[in-house]
């Protein structure tokens, strides 16, 4: 018997094929999905409470390791801005409380640094309406930026309360 054209195979071929080539796909995501950094975090301002001082605000960066792979932060900086807007400026923390930098975080490990309000605010005012946060959109667009040594960057929207405490500090500028 002679037929003409190609001989296509057995729908079992196909489909062995097909299932191959699927779990080379998943091989290859899950082993990038190991090899990524997760981390969860936030921004805002807190009230910290001691034995030894009375309550006093900080602005509190949190971040938690809730992956398997080790990160180290080596920088902290502020992003705001949307595409070519976007600018950057690193938050210097000469006594980042209580946690310095660098930090290591190993797989569920926490951290946390601290800002006093009192400072924060001063940096604030300093900053509204200079190079980095030019107007009130930009208050909106703001991200707090872990840098690792790995090459990831972490971007933290912060809460509530330090937006409108930014937004503070643009009426007290213009006031």
């Amino acid at each position: 018997m002679a037929t003409t054209g190609m001989a296509w195979g057995s729908v079992a071929d196909w489909m062995s094929g097909i299932g191959s080539l699927a779990a080379a796909i998943v091989a290859l995501l899950l082993a990038r999905k190991s090899e990524r950094l997760r981390i969860r975090g936030s921004v805002g301002i807190s009230t910290l409470i001691g034995e030894t001082q009375g309550p006093r605000e900080v602005i509190c960066l949190h971040a938690t390791n809730v992956g398997f792979r080790t990160a180290t932060f080596n920088e902290i900086s502020i992003r705001v801005g949307h595409f070519r807007r976007r600018t950057y400026q690193v938050v210097i923390m000469p006594d980042a409380f209580p946690t310095p930098i660098p930090k290591v975080l190993k797989d569920g490990e926490s951290c946390q640094w601290h800002l006093p309000l009192e400072i924060a605010q001063t940096w604030m005012r300093e900053r509204a309406g200079g190079a980095v946060v030019r107007s009130r959109r930009d208050v909106w667009s703001l991200r707090v930026v872990l840098h690792t040594t790995h090459g990831q960057a972490v971007k933290l929207t912060p809460q509530a309360s330090f937006r409108t405490a930014l937004q503070r500090a643009f009426e007290d500028r213009d006031g």
